[in-house]
């Protein structure tokens, strides 16, 4: 009898989010032949999850002759794998959709929702059994020096409070580009404080993790990049997603195009735990971590 473990979700026995993150988009033109690899990949595995949520930083905004964001390239690819699988897509805004890297132009999120089809970069959408609820800040000048932050408003806690309230016992999902601060602590150049979610967390059980991107996390070697966290006086699945696009953490920018892997996640809530899964597009496989093909994690 065989003792391979099988590599896939399984949606049997939980909700499974295929988690994106920073693909930027006319980053280097070498890398952008990657995605229709991507395309046909999350086609392959379309029946293994229940919907998609890019957690920022679609475009890297360095097309300095035109100064214009490349988010005609994201949406194609977004667009595109929508009408092949027809799953849910959620988004959230990141600094590179805010900010020009070569010229500092800058557009609110407002003006990014807008060209994304969204009404607002606060989103609520719900895939299986759970939903995500998606936060960014109303603008984010990432590149200024001083950085002004990270910062959500008043009116989009609200919102967060609001739409928990709604989704009575629904497991739900914070996503924001960056990662909170409980989850990173050293570093908080690149970590959401979260001093205004805490009482909101706190009083709202139906908040079971929360997804981010922004970090290029290298699963290899990064621990903290899926695991728990304590916010708000409650233990929370916390999940920063590796690059799809940009290059990961650790490689040399010279070198990322041919050493760093093109990677997303397969995340299944079960209720207690969670399994995390990477997918590498670019051999079209699933990549072992620490020797493992999957990372299941407890709550408690």
């Amino acid at each position: 009898m065989s003792t391979r473990v099988w590599p896939y979700p399984d949606l049997r026995n939980g909700t499974t989010i295929h988690h994106i993150t920073d693909t930027h988009f006319g980053l280097r033109t070498e890398a952008d032949g990657r995605f229709p690899q991507i395309s046909v990949d999350l086609e392959i595995l379309k029946a293994a999850h229940a919907g998609h949520l890019h957690s920022g930083d679609m475009v890297d905004w360095d097309a300095a002759p035109t100064d214009a964001p490349e988010d005609a390239q994201y949406l194609a690819f977004r667009n595109g794998v929508k009408a092949k699988d027809g799953l849910p897509w959620a988004e959230v805004v990141g600094n590179h959709d805010l900010q020009s890297f070569q010229t500092l132009t800058a557009r609110t999120s407002a003006q990014w929702a807008a060209s994304m089809g969204l009404s607002s970069q606060n989103t609520v959408t719900t895939m299986g059994g759970v939903r995500i609820i998606g936060l960014g800040p109303d603008s984010w000048r990432a590149f200024d020096t001083p950085e002004p932050g990270y910062t959500l408003s008043a009116a989009t806690l609200t919102f967060l409070d609001q739409q928990l309230t709604a989704a009575g016992s629904t497991p739900c999902f914070i996503a924001t580009h960056v990662p909170p601060s409980e989850q990173y602590p050293a570093e908080s150049q690149v970590a959401l404080p979260v001093a205004g979610l805490d009482g909101i967390v706190a009083g709202h059980s139906n908040v079971v993790g929360w997804l981010s991107g922004h970090r290029h996390a290298n699963p290899d070697t990064d621990t903290a990049h899926a695991g728990v966290a304590t916010i708000g006086g409650r233990k929370l699945f916390v999940v920063n997603g590796p690059a799809a696009g940009g290059r990961m953490a650790g490689v040399a920018y010279a070198d990322y195009v041919f050493k760093s892997p093109s990677l997303s996640m397969f995340v299944t809530y079960l209720g207690g735990a969670l399994d995390v899964r990477w997918r590498d597009h670019s051999a079209m496989g699933w990549k072992s971590v620490n020797g493992q093909p999957f990372k299941h994690i407890l709550l408690t």
